[in-house]
């Protein structure tokens, strides 16, 4: 068959360093793949230009591969990113 061209953006994650996701465009299909990530609206819209055309619907994404391990009631009492900071430092 005919191939196709592949386009992969790295997204920060806002997780720890290194962490990110993955935007692919592959003949014209845009898949976001997230790993671990912590939501962070106004800090992640600000960084990435991509989530914020996804974000303003300036561009469709055609699916979406979202880890969900931490969406188990039994992680509610995670902390939040400033306490997790100062407990490390």
């Amino acid at each position: 068959g005919q191939q196709k061209p592949i386009t992969v953006i790295l997204i920060d994650a806002n997780h720890c360093p290194g962490a990110v996701m993955f935007d692919f465009e592959v003949g014209g299909r845009r898949i976001l793949h997230v790993g671990d990530f912590r939501w962070n609206r106004s800090l992640m819209l600000e960084q990435s230009l991509r989530l914020r055309e996804y974000s303003s619907q300036r561009l469709q994404m055609d699916e979406l591969f979202l880890d969900t391990t931490y969406c188990n009631t039994k992680y509610e009492a995670l902390p939040s990113q400033e306490a997790a900071i100062s407990a490390c430092i």
